[in-house]
This record gives C-alpha cells, sequence and structure tokens, in this order.
C-alpha cells in the first residue's frame, strides 16, 4: 500500500499542504470508482465530524475533508471498498525534517511530542515506543526535570478506557478553548463541573481553572515583578533590588502597612516583566516554527523588489558591518513597540496602561507581525504614561538584549538538531510620534520636533496662530536649479531659498551630540530639567538608553515614523479644511491673520469697510455648504466589498452636516482611495491634483512590494507635492505631520515595506489585551495571566487534531478552498484533461454567489438590497497597449459546468461588461479609471473563468448620482501575499498582518512635474463670495484688529505643548497613548467585524 502520512499533514504553518489537497482528490476519485460506495450520488464522509456515518455529495466530501480533516486511523479506506491491510501502514518522512509525524494519533501521541518539544530534547530521549528506530540528533541539555510529571500526564488516560482523550490533552484544549473564547473564569469553572458530571467517577480531569494553571505551568514562561518608585524615579532592579526608599525622591518603595496585618508589604508600583530569551528560544523548540526562522537568509528578491525587511538597506547594512553576527542565518532581529491604551471606557476614566511589545522578523510575511510572533516584554503600570522616565522600566530589557548580543544563550535547534549560540539585535522601534518623544529622546514638541532636521529645521511660531508650523521648510530639499526656489512672492513673503537639503546625521554623530548635551543629566529628578540650548540649538530631552546597545549607533534606522498616525493625520488636516468644518478646519480666521503676515496672498486677506465690518473671502479649496452636503451624502451611501473596510456611512451626521468619529483605517481607505473622487467635482483643477498626487503617494508608499529605485523617484515627488501644497493651503495648514512625509521615502528605502514597520497590527494587539482585562481593579495582573496562558496554548495547539478550532488553523475569509499553483502547475492532471476533453453537460447549475481568489462575488441582483458591494468584476487584459486594457463589468450570474467522464466541474462568470474603448478613460499621470457605465462591450463574450477575475467597485461623482462616468476602485484579496512578483502564497490563518490593509501590491510612482497654474493670483479665491465675520469672533481672536502688530510674539523655541494644531493632530490625539490605543481598538478591534462592509 503506498504511503498515507499525507492523510494526517494536512496543515504546514496553518496553510492547506499540496500533497494533502492531492490526496483528497485522490481519495474522492477511488471512492466514486467504487460503485457500492454510492447511494444516490452520495458516500459516506470520512472527515472526523461525520466519521464515516453521513452520507454526503462529492463537494460537500471534498470541503469537510479540506477544512476538518481525515477521522484518525483510516489510513486503510475498508468503508470505501479497500481490502483490509493487516501490515501497519507507516508515515514517510516529514517536510519540515522531523521523524515523527504529527496528528498521526494511530502512530504516536501528539501530546507526548508537545511536551518533549517543550522541554527542547531531542528524538532520542524519548524513542522507546517507537515502532522503528529514530535518527537521533544531537542532544540538548535538558534543563526542566518537572516535565516528566508531564510526559505521565500525556499517556495517562482521562479515565479508565478513555482511548481520545489523555489528562494533558483535556487541561489543554480547556485552556485553548478559554483563550480562543476569551471566556470568564467563572464560565470555565462551570464548564469543567458540568463536563465532570457526564464523566465516569474516575475521571482524571482538573477541578477547576486555578487547578489548570497550576497544572500546565511547566509548559509555561513566566514573567517577573520588579517594583518601581511610585514618581517612576527608579526601578528596584539589580543592585537597588533591596532598597526600601527612591534615591531621587525619597519615596517609600511599599505602602504603608497595618500595624494589625500579618501579611508582607505591598509595593506602590509594580513592573511585570516577561523575559524574552525563553520565547527566543522556544521558537527553535517548535518543528513548525524552527525551520522558517531563517526563511529571511534564504528568501532572494530580484531587480531591487523589497517585500521584507530583509530586502532594505538598513538590514544588508547591519550584516556588512557585524558579519560574525550574520554569518548564522539563525540569529533573530528584532523590532520593538510601545503605546498606551485605556483599559476602560475613556469617558470615565483616564487610566494608561503601557505594554513593550517585541517582533520577530526573521520570519515569512505570512508569520511576520502576527499575534503569536509578537512577544508582550513588559507591562508598565498606570495610571499615567511614563513619558520621558520610559528608560527606567526599560532597563530589564536592554540588559537582557546586550547578553543576547555579546554572549548570546546555547539554543537548541529542532530542525537541525543540533545546540547553537543564539544571538539577537534590535533593529529598530515603532511608535506613534509623541512615544517617539519617550523613545528617542528627541523632543517632538517645538520649532526643533522633527528628529531628521533637527537643528536645521526652519520651523516657526505662528504669530497669530501660536502653533508651530513648518511652512516654508521644504524647498531647500528641491535641486538648486528649480524654480521654486526664486519665487520670492508664492511661500514664505520676500523669501528666496539658496540652502542646500539639510544633510541626514549618521547614527555616531547623533551619539556624540546627545552625550554631549545631556551629560550629567542622567536619571532621576535630571529628567525634569530642561537642558541649556533646548530649543534653540537642540531637541534633546535625556540620552535614550538604547544608546547602550553597542550596535545601536550603527543602525541606519533607530526609530521608526509611523505611516498610519502620519496618513491619518494628514487626512483629518486636508479633509476638514478643504469641508470647512468648524473648529477643526486650518482656514480659519488666525489663519487668515497669518496669511496676511507670511504671505503674498492679498486675495485671502481679511477684509475691512468703511463700517468696520470684517469679511473673510471664500477660498477656493473650502467648500460651500451645499457641496458638503453632496459629499456627505455620497459618503452615506459608499458600499464596499466584502471584508474591504468599515462602513463610513456610521460617521456621516447628515443633520448636523459634519463627520465624526472615522478611524485611522478608515482614514487610509478614504485618502488613497477615495479622496480624488470625493472632491474631483468641486475644486479647481490645479488643486485636485495636487491632492490626488499625494493620494497617489501614500498608495505607493504603502504598497507591499518595494523597488529601491521608485524610492528615489519618490522622493522627489514628495517634495514636490508638499512644496504645491505650501502654495495652496495657509501656513497654519502645515504641523509636524505635513513634513514629516517628506521622510517616508528614505525610511522605506533602508527599511522595506511600512506593513513591517507601522503601528496597525500592534494597536490590534493592544486591542486584544484590552480584551482580557476582566478584574479592572487590577488590570496587569488580568493582562499577565491571560497572556501566559495564550502562550502555553499558541504552543500547544500545534500538536491538536485537526477537529480542534485554534489560532493556527482558523479557514481564512472568503476562502475557496481551490487548487493552489502547485496543483495547477502539476503533470499529475491526465484524468481531468481527459474530461475535459470530452467536453462540458448539456446542464448546468447557478448559483448567487461564489468564492474565488479570496474574494466573495455576489450577483447584481442577489446583493441590489445589501450594504456591501460585491458584484463588480475585473479581468486583466493579457497585454497593456493602446489597444488593449483592463475589462470591467458586473456579475449578472454564476454558472457551474460539469464536464463528463470525470469529477471536475468548472465556474464561469456571466457578467455585463463595459466597453472598453469609448467606456474607460484613465487619467495619464495619476492612473485614476473610470467606466461609463451605460455602455456595453460589443459581441457574444459574457462569459469568463471565475480564476481570472479580480474584484472592484464602483463609485459615482458626489452630487451627480445620475452620471454615466462611476470610479474604478481595485481592491486586494485578503490573506494573500505576493512575495515572489506573482507567485502568490495563501495563507489560511485568519489571524493576519497586513493584508486587510488594502495596500497596493506593487509601487509604480509617476514624477510629479512643478506647475503654473498656480501662479494665478485668482485662483485660491472666489471673488465674488464674501463671509462676514461677527464681531465676538472677532473679540475671540484676542488681538486689536486695528493694531494688531503691537502684540508681543512668544518666540521661545519650544512651542506649547502641541505642535499639530489642535488636541488631535499630534500624532496620537492627546500625547499621553489612553486615546490611541482606544481609538484604534475600535476598528481594528476584529476583522470579521470591523472590516465588513456593513459595519
Amino acid at each position: 500500500m503506498d504511503d498515507r502520512s499525507w492523510m494526517y499533514r494536512r496543515l504546514m504553518d496553518g496553510r492547506l499542504r499540496p500533497e494533502y489537497i492531492t490526496g483528497v482528490r485522490r481519495f474522492i476519485n477511488f471512492a466514486f470508482s467504487i460503485d457500492k460506495n454510492i447511494s444516490g450520488g452520495k458516500i459516506r464522509c470520512p472527515c472526523v465530524r461525520c466519521k464515516n456515518q453521513k452520507f454526503l455529495k462529492e463537494d460537500d466530501v471534498c470541503k469537510h475533508l479540506l477544512t476538518k480533516g481525515f477521522i484518525p486511523c483510516y489510513e486503510n479506506w475498508t468503508v470505501h471498498g479497500e481490502p483490509y491491510v493487516t501490515e501497519p501502514i507507516l508515515a514517510g518522512p516529514s517536510s519540515i525534517g522531523m521523524s515523527h509525524v504529527m496528528n498521526d494519533v494511530c502512530l504516536e501521541n501528539p501530546y507526548r511530542n508537545l511536551v518533549i518539544d517543550a522541554m527542547g530534547v531531542g528524538d532520542a530521549f524519548y524513542n522507546d515506543n517507537m515502532s522503528s528506530p529514530m535518527v537521533a540528533g544531537e542532544i540538548p541539555n535538558p534543563e526542566a526535570t518537572k516535565f516528566f510529571n508531564l510526559l505521565k500526564a500525556a499517556e495517562e488516560p482521562l479515565w479508565d478506557g478513555c482511548t481520545k482523550q489523555s489528562k494533558l490533552s483535556a487541561c489543554v484544549q480547556l485552556l485553548n478553548m478559554k483563550s480562543t473564547f476569551n471566556l470568564t473564569q467563572n464560565a470555565f469553572n462551570n464548564f469543567i463541573d458540568f463536563t465532570k458530571s457526564c464523566m465516569p467517577n474516575d475521571e482524571n480531569l482538573v477541578s477547576n481553572f486555578y487547578d489548570a494553571k497550576k497544572f500546565m505551568r511547566p509548559l509555561g514562561l513566566g514573567y517577573e515583578k520588579f517594583d518601581v518608585c511610585p514618581n517612576y524615579c527608579m526601578l528596584y532592579y539589580g543592585a537597588d533590588a533591596m532598597k526600601t526608599n527612591c534615591d531621587f525622591c525619597g519615596s517609600s518603595r511599599y505602602k504603608p502597612r497595618n500595624p494589625t496585618s500579618k501579611g508582607s508589604s505591598k509595593a506602590e508600583k509594580q513592573l511585570r516583566y516577561f523575559p524574552l530569551t525563553p520565547r527566543l528560544q522556544r521558537l527553535f523548540m517548535s518543528p513548525y516554527h524552527a525551520k522558517d526562522m531563517t526563511w529571511h537568509h534564504y528568501h532572494k528578491s530580484d531587480n531591487g523588489v523589497m517585500v521584507h525587511p530583509s530586502d532594505g538597506e538598513a538590514w544588508k547594512e547591519f550584516n556588512r558591518v557585524h558579519f560574525s553576527f550574520a554569518s548564522d542565518p539563525r540569529n533573530i532581529r528584532l523590532g520593538l513597540c510601545t503605546d498606551g491604551f485605556c483599559p476602560f471606557d475613556m469617558s470615565s476614566n483616564t487610566y494608561s496602561c503601557w505594554p513593550v511589545i517585541v517582533t520577530v522578523y526573521n520570519l515569512p510575511p505570512w508569520k511576520c507581525m502576527t499575534r503569536p510572533f509578537m512577544f508582550l516584554t513588559m507591562l508598565i503600570p498606570g495610571p499615567k504614561n511614563p513619558g520621558k522616565k520610559l528608560d527606567v522600566f526599560l532597563r530589564p530589557l536592554i540588559d537582557e538584549l546586550k547578553n543576547l548580543w555579546s554572549v548570546g544563550v546555547e539554543t537548541y535547534d529542532v530542525y537541525r538538531k543540533e545546540n547553537f549560540q543564539l544571538r539577537a539585535a534590535l533593529m529598530w522601534t515603532i511608535s506613534d510620534f509623541p512615544a517617539y518623544d519617550m523613545l528617542s529622546g528627541w523632543s517632538t514638541h517645538g520649532n526643533l520636533s522633527c528628529p531628521y532636521c533637527m537643528e536645521h529645521s526652519k520651523a516657526f511660531r505662528l504669530k497669530n496662530g501660536r502653533k508651530t508650523t513648518f511652512f516654508d521648510c521644504h524647498r531647500r530639499f528641491l535641486p538648486m536649479n528649480h524654480p521654486y526656489r526664486h519665487q520670492s512672492d508664492k511661500f514664505l513673503k520676500g523669501v528666496i531659498e539658496r540652502l542646500p537639503p539639510i544633510p541626514r546625521p549618521s547614527g555616531l554623530e547623533m551619539l556624540n551630540e546627545v552625550s554631549k548635551y545631556t551629560e550629567g543629566y542622567i536619571g532621576g529628578s535630571s529628567y525634569n530639567v530642561k537642558i541649556p540650548g533646548f530649543g534653540v540649538k537642540h531637541n534633546w530631552v535625556k540620552k535614550s538608553i538604547f544608546w547602550e546597545l553597542p550596535y545601536w549607533h550603527i543602525n541606519l534606522i533607530r526609530h521608526n515614523l509611523d505611516v498610519m498616525h502620519i496618513e491619518k493625520n494628514v487626512f483629518d488636516n486636508i479633509f476638514y479644511t478643504v469641508m470647512d468644518c468648524p473648529y477643526r478646519s486650518k482656514d480659519n480666521l488666525k489663519a487668515r491673520l497669518d496669511i496676511q503676515l507670511y504671505c503674498h496672498k492679498p486675495n485671502l486677506h481679511l477684509q475691512q469697510d468703511m463700517s468696520g465690518r470684517v469679511y473673510k473671502p471664500k477660498s477656493t479649496y473650502c467648500l460651500h455648504k451645499k457641496q458638503q452636503q453632496e459629499v456627505l451624502s455620497w459618503m452615506k451611501e459608499l458600499s464596499f466589498p466584502d471584508g474591504y473596510a468599515s462602513s463610513i456611512s456610521r460617521c456621516v451626521k447628515e443633520a448636523q452636516c459634519k463627520v465624526s468619529g472615522m478611524k485611522s483605517h478608515d482614514c487610509h481607505v478614504f485618502i488613497q482611495r477615495l479622496l480624488p473622487t470625493a472632491f474631483r467635482p468641486y475644486l479647481p483643477r490645479p488643486l485636485w491634483e495636487a491632492l490626488t498626487e499625494l493620494s497617489v503617494f501614500f498608495r505607493d508608499i504603502c504598497s507591499t512590494n518595494l523597488n529601491a529605485q521608485h524610492m528615489e523617484l519618490m522622493q522627489m515627488n514628495i517634495i514636490e507635492i508638499i512644496c504645491k501644497l505650501e502654495r495652496i493651503f495657509p501656513p497654519s495648514f502645515f504641523d509636524s505631520m505635513e513634513h514629516l512625509m517628506i521622510h517616508l521615502p528614505y525610511e522605506a528605502k533602508v527599511g522595506g515595506p511600512v506593513q513591517y514597520r507601522w503601528m496597525y497590527p500592534f494597536e490590534r494587539y493592544m486591542f486584544y489585551l484590552k480584551k482580557k482585562v476582566t478584574n479592572k481593579a487590577k488590570v496587569e495582573g488580568s493582562i499577565c495571566e491571560a497572556y501566559l496562558i495564550d502562550e502555553i496554548t499558541n504552543f500547544a495547539s500545534h500538536y491538536f487534531g485537526d477537529d480542534v478550532q485554534t489560532i493556527w488553523n482558523r479557514v481564512p475569509r472568503n476562502d475557496d478552498g481551490g487548487l493552489t499553483s502547485v496543483e495547477y502547475q502539476s503533470n499529475g492532471i491526465q484524468n481531468q484533461l481527459f474530461g475535459l476533453a470530452m467536453g462540458p453537460s448539456t446542464s448546468v447549475k447557478c448559483y448567487n454567489g461564489y468564492y474565488v481568489n479570496g474574494f466573495k462575488f455576489h450577483t447584481q441582483r442577489y446583493g441590489r438590497f445589501k450594504k456591501t458591494m460585491n458584484s463588480g468584476v475585473c479581468v486583466k487584459g493579457s497585454c497593456y497597449d493602446d489597444n488593449e486594457r483592463d475589462y470591467y463589468g458586473m456579475l449578472k450570474e454564476v454558472v457551474r459546468l460539469k464536464y463528463l467522464g470525470s469529477k471536475c466541474k468548472l465556474f464561469m462568470f456571466k457578467c455585463n461588461w463595459y466597453d472598453t474603448r469609448r467606456g474607460i478613460r484613465v487619467h495619464p499621470s495619476n492612473g485614476l479609471v473610470e467606466i461609463k457605465h451605460t455602455s456595453r462591450l460589443q459581441g457574444n463574450e459574457d462569459f469568463v473563468l471565475a480564476q481570472q477575475c479580480q474584484q472592484v467597485y464602483y463609485t459615482y461623482p458626489p452630487g451627480n448620482k445620475s452620471s454615466e462616468w462611476w470610479t474604478v476602485i481595485k481592491t486586494i484579496a485578503r490573506s494573500r501575499y505576493n512575495v515572489d512578483m506573482g507567485e502568490f502564497i495563501k495563507d489560511a490563518n485568519n489571524v493576519t498582518s497586513f493584508d486587510v490593509d488594502q495596500s497596493d501590491e506593487i509601487s509604480q510612482p509617476c514624477y510629479v512635474l512643478p506647475t503654473q497654474t498656480l501662479d494665478d493670483p485668482n485662483i485660491l479665491v472666489e471673488s465674488s463670495y464674501y463671509e462676514e465675520i461677527g464681531q465676538h469672533e472677532l473679540l475671540q481672536l484676542d488681538i486689536n484688529w486695528g493694531n494688531k502688530d503691537d502684540e508681543e510674539e512668544d518666540d521661545d523655541g519650544d512651542g506649547d505643548g502641541d505642535d499639530d494644531g489642535d488636541g488631535d493632530d499630534d500624532g496620537d490625539g492627546d500625547g499621553d497613548g489612553d486615546d490611541d490605543g482606544e481609538e484604534e481598538d475600535d476598528d481594528d478591534e476584529d476583522e470579521d467585524d470591523c472590516y465588513g462592509g456593513d459595519g
């Protein structure tokens, strides 16, 4: 009999194995080839749920086997007509190099393997019950003899005679249920009580959650507690561990004790620290991950394409400088993120909890940045954020990182079966802009807030707006012969730019500078002292603890600018200014006074008539009331495909004519996909083109595949775009977020795709932690205990049967269960080809929907009353010239063809196709596609293979619902990764990383050219429309209208603590991280709910 070990190797890294899919189809063909198996066109289903007891149709049997797996011990297909075989059916070698077979419960106990792998010993250590000898590798040094009790529990049946569950398997599966479904402790205990009542009296099941935790504790990795000064001055750690009072403020370490109490003293504050080293070691103890820890080394990208941080210049430079570290690809590269979130309702409590998360970059894209590989290393206690004193809490982590770099730790590699010295290095940190301050030591407030321009920044404080502005700070980045440099009346009044671009300081230069300025200002009360020269010569507030890492000054990127928050804040400024939103528009009265003071735009100056009344000329970049209503109505009726984005319509308040509650992902979709369509009917063409170019820039910079050469072009483009915006919007528009865009192409070129360096996955992770808070009196304790359970179940769930739902085997959204690229290219398809050659049956079957290529499609008729739009279809043209383009249409019918003589079925889409010649127009510079939906493609070519189709959606222009022309917006399938420029790798794990963010696959920037149309002095103002300013509004300006030049200007250089113009535009909402975690949680909390089209 042939080797059938494939039957119990269904998944690899959460994805269906190609050999398993081929084997399932071979089984179905065999079963249907024997007439006695068939009853009414059905056969018995051997999946773990049906257990050969139910008769199902061929499609249903195939679906069950692909999603649930075979019943255990069914290598001999006796129920389906195969003769009984007496000799044992041994499993073949594993594709991951392991000599034992996972999930083959007939041959060995997978939970015994769980204990052995968790302990980190080799096969030879426990090769006593195997039917054949195994290849013995090098045996590591066993450290935990307590695991022998677990080995016994793995073999001990749950009760006498129980063959399906052992004491260990039952306990770990119960904990997996608690973790997966976030059960409360009471619910868990009640469930166990009920389960025990249904079992024999001699059962061995744990009694409650406490016993389960205690029993599984040897599989956990634990955490440590360090007492903290209540004022965050010092950590009672290392040499200070025995002290009872703070060295800096004198505060007591402990809470006052009740004289009658017999317990030990309780600390005022405690830091919970999760050691990083054992968690990194466990990655190599797992046979499911050990091989992938070297993916970054063997993955090769051609033609300068970057799909992973290992393709970036920072990674390559690190390898060149630290050759000994790079010589072993198992050494780990890390990224660190921290941010605050409020575990309660924001309206009732301002508590701020700060986790520090470390992620591993060695892994491939379908694993990297996912929750199982993001390690919670410490939980900083609230209720306030640590601010400048974050370094106090980072001390244990930095010490561990230094040890991992210089010495390393002996680790067992279960894939290569050998011990090696594991080392690790921190590549960079990821945070929003306020946390950038806390991590780097460079203040992100005031005139010198840019960490790249530093003391060379030309930002200044607006006299009337009283905020820092980066207006006219970007012409110096243009080529020296650029015409904008010599325009003294289009930017700052009377200024010609002659300075060269600002050089980027090296890490060594920054280290020398920060050491010079911060000498003598270390720790304790010095955090509250302003260092001399602050705000004028530098913006250093401290010397960051990260400089202690020996390699930190070598890193090309040390702290990343967060594209997520930059994109959101830029969108907010644009949207609320164009929509002329009160209190949030950057074109307010103070902005007009600053225009008069700093710019040569007389048409936008406030006007005063003979009677003393003041008028504000209407700018063309602000919409009228009727236009605003049309845009809001259009937003209210937007329909997205399933899984594309949340419902933006929920944010629209038409009665109040306002938009509120748009989350970061809403802004991400709007600025990249919808912004050009939203404002095109209303803005003058030069203004619309500038905003569209910015939209295209964000779409390119967020592409999952970047080209290093394109980054140079994008660097020139964003400078040009910002200069255009400076000619349009007032100086108050240009806060630090607008300026930081100019540095994003450099970071993308050096660090790789932004999906590995932005906050989206971390914000979702923090919301996941927030859901773990069951005791609001002890927030940090609840999170930590739940995290330990997650660690155990994440590791153990690899060893569960396929019938147990885990984080690894959830079928992805919109999965079609179809063939893989390996199957399509396989040679073993003679039967299918023969069946196709015989032609299809004359009878067909029609459906209303179909899953294919990661998309959910609905027919136009079926989806007309739904809030989602899943009927838009696009088929790519075979070549792109003047005579052929992509084909667009609407799905009319899903047709299934069944071919005679085989089990092959073929699905086709019948569509209404739009005319590709007279019915499609493409914008030459930004690629905006429009179709004439009243046109039809001539001919009888309505049908197309379902596998050829991609999904698009259409939207009409605001204010013109009856327009013949609709805008086409393409979508990206979730759970698919374009790693090798065209080879799609399908991820069956629904815990995705960045595929839900609707980023383009490949960046395709075009040149942005300077424009002369903005030279027209009347293009920014409507000469026929003036808005009268009320007297009370003038009084609120707090100025003397008749003598405004007498006002004393506050130019202290350090700003006012809010560098962005209002309380919501500073990079995270309030500067302390509280709003950020709460805000992003709402839209990123659950992919199935948040990104559903019906909100």
